[in-house]
């Protein structure tokens, strides 16, 4: 059997790295652990709530009236639109406030990590 016309390589002896006199090895293990100080997680952009209950009444009653109109093509899906749009117009108060609250907070908690990310 012959081979096919290349001869065989011999791998290179591998050289073992020479010590440089004067220099001392690094310590790099200070990389391989987690910065002590994270930076504050950064709360989610404020979402606007409903101009007003009147808003909220509004998308309530638009919601029921699309609803009665599905009716004529699918009754059970115009149904489900009716009964959002009416619970919309009668909890328009609570949802408004609900909104409203939930918007506040969210400020409340931009604000203390704004504070929190200048003072560091």
């Amino acid at each position: 059997m012959s081979e096919s016309g290349a001869k065989k390589r011999r791998a290179a002896p591998v050289q073992k790295p020479q010590r440089i006199e004067g220099l001392e090895p690094v310590d790099l293990s200070i990389y391989d652990q987690p910065d002590k100080v994270e930076a504050p997680k950064r709360p989610k952009d404020p979402k606007q709530p409903p101009k007003s209950k009147g808003a909220v009444r509004n998308v309530g009653i638009a919601l029921a009236v699309v609803g009665l109109a599905v009716c004529v093509v699918s009754l059970p899906v115009g149904l489900i639109f009716v009964a959002i749009g009416a619970y919309r117009v009668a909890k328009a108060g609570d949802i408004y406030d609900a909104a409203v609250a939930r918007y506040e907070q969210q400020i409340s908690d931009y604000v203390d990590w704004l504070d929190e990310v200048n003072a560091k």
